[in-house]
């Protein structure tokens, strides 16, 4: 990615972020820290279980793309990680399972191990 390209993907993510209902925000907070401290470190999982864990407890987000700050966020804090192959260093992806994302890639996550 150039660097226009990255500075303009962090200024979507700071805009979104920005923009984001306090009370989904925080919902959406809570279910990326669910995820990541109820699946063990060698399970891999995407947004997707993010969103599922949010749709069993009656949440919708408005939009989406909140999830990608708080992701960073959640990784800066220790939480989380991105899968990287251990081969070619890129970050590694899964085709989404959720219908609305018509098999779009995500980044694979994991819980830090401590």
């Amino acid at each position: 990615m150039s660097e226009d390209g990255a500075v303009l993907r962090d200024m979507g993510m700071r805009k979104v972020e920005s923009s984001a209902d306090p009370e989904l925000k925080s919902k959406a907070k809570w279910a990326i820290h669910w995820v990541a401290t109820t699946y063990p470190s060698d399970v891999h999982w995407t947004t997707d279980a993010v969103l599922d864990r949010l749709d069993s407890e009656g949440v919708t987000l408005r939009d989406n793309r909140l999830l990608g700050p708080l992701m960073k966020a959640a990784e800066k804090a220790g939480l989380i990680e991105p899968v990287v192959c251990p081969t070619c260093r890129r970050p590694e992806t899964t085709l989404s399972e959720r219908p609305s994302r018509h098999k779009a890639p995500q980044h694979l996550w994991k819980a830090v191990s401590e």
